[in-house]
């Protein structure tokens, strides 16, 4: 990811989310250099309950192996980055009390969805990944000052002999996307560490908000046996971390269909937690899923050509303001060669086809692609609309809603 944006103006950052030690806070202006910024530890977003919902093998990997053990191992990878503009330090004695800012890895969500393969008698994942947020507060406002999305790599593995996925394997995944070599979340945190504009000032803020599902999402969802709520936490993951990395800037988490400005907990330990206080969004990006579809367009004796389909629509709006910069309907498609025998459940290419849409979405609004607009977006596609007019929505996305959060 790469972070280098510069900030020239100055329009109070009132933002807000659920996960943290303390809350997080408005920003209007950059710290002065170097900044000391308190490592607050690791944390799970939400109550014990929802936690171990959520995430039932991770809550256990850190309930075994102890928080301690786990900020430890994080602070010896911290310590060893360094930056100019900014000091990190685990004595809280040496922050300043009129602006001391703190950071924490605040856990959010695992994500597993095992599927049997009977001809191969096993149980396999296609991404067995861990979700989470990297969040700093002002430690005497209490309020929220940045958040950026981090997610592990994705472990793709079977377990042979089974129909059933065993707990054993179930940990070992999870324990690995948490833990384990590689890009595993506990890697990838310090990494980001080393160019995430933490000592800077946000002039707006934004947030994904209402989740919509249409009929072929829901019947995809219930094929799957996937609940709707943990649909729409991943989807919203998959777009906010894409959305950070690509336009270089903070995303409030989800609030997963609570009141903006409600409240959400953060809890460090079985007996520490903190509720937090989500301020409304300047901006908000409404999705829907539209549906998800597998047609057949060929087949011989062993093998069956498929074509998977994933509609989409986004609408990025000004709440305040009623004001809408953005909303189209997308549509994305990949075809796939298949070995009849094996009867891999359509969702594990449904899931691939969201990450790579969503990925390349962001990645047109600072310079949209006439040639990718024709293929995937619907409007155009239909030749509802001119390819001006496309053009222009998606650059008003980066003008009036990313500039104006970096402060370009």
């Amino acid at each position: 990811m790469n972070f280098g944006v510069t900030c020239m103006t100055a329009r109070g950052f009132v933002s807000a989310i659920a996960l943290l030690s303390c809350i997080f806070s408005q920003a209007g202006s950059a710290q002065e250099s170097p900044q000391t910024i308190y490592w607050a530890g690791v944390a799970f977003v939400g109550s014990p309950a929802e936690v171990k919902q959520r995430s039932p093998f991770l809550s256990e990997v850190v309930a075994e192996l102890g928080i301690s053990k786990l900020n430890q191992r994080a602070w010896s990878e911290l310590e060893k980055i360094e930056r100019e503009d900014i000091r990190f330090t685990r004595d809280y004695g040496s922050t300043e009390s009129n602006d001391a800012i703190a950071m924490v890895l605040a856990l959010d969500f695992e994500q597993l969805n095992p599927y049997s393969i009977p001809a191969l008698n096993s149980v396999c994942v296609a991404q067995a990944q861990v979700y989470a947020q990297i969040l700093t507060f002002d430690m005497t406002q209490k309020k929220l000052l940045s958040a950026f999305p981090i997610v592990s790599k994705g472990v793709r593995d079977c377990e042979q002999g089974t129909d059933v996925l065993s707990k054993t394997k179930g940990r070992e995944w999870i324990l690995d996307a948490f833990l384990g070599e590689g890009a595993s979340l506990i890697n990838t945190f310090p990494g980001a560490m080393k160019d995430l504009p933490l000592n800077r000032g946000w002039l707006a803020n934004i947030q994904v908000g209402d989740i919509k599902l249409g009929r072929h999402a829901k019947d995809a969802l219930v094929a799957r046996g996937i609940s709707e709520r943990f649909y729409k936490r991943w989807l919203a993951a998959q777009v906010t971390s894409n959305m950070s990395a690509k336009a270089a800037i903070p995303v409030l988490p989800y609030s997963l269909g609570q009141a903006i400005g409600g409240a959400m907990a953060l809890n460090f330990t079985e007996t520490s937690a903190l509720n937090i206080t989500l301020p409304p969004a300047d901006y908000v990006l409404d999705l829907t899923a539209r549906g998800y579809v597998k047609k057949a367009t060929g087949e011989t004796a062993n093998t069956i050509d498929n074509t998977y389909i994933f509609g989409v629509g986004l609408s990025f709006k000004h709440p305040m303001l009623d004001e809408v910069y953005f909303e189209e309907n997308l549509q994305f498609f990949e075809g796939r060669r298949e070995n009849k025998a094996d009867g891999i459940p359509p969702w594990e290419s449904f899931e691939r086809l969201t990450i790579t849409s969503v990925r390349q979405i962001f990645g047109q609004f600072s310079d949209p692609d006439q040639k990718w607009a024709k293929k995937y977006v619907n409007s155009l596609r239909k030749k509802e609309a001119s390819w001006k007019s496309i053009r222009k929505s998606f650059q008003r996305v980066e003008s009036d809603v990313f500039c104006q959060i970096r402060g370009d």
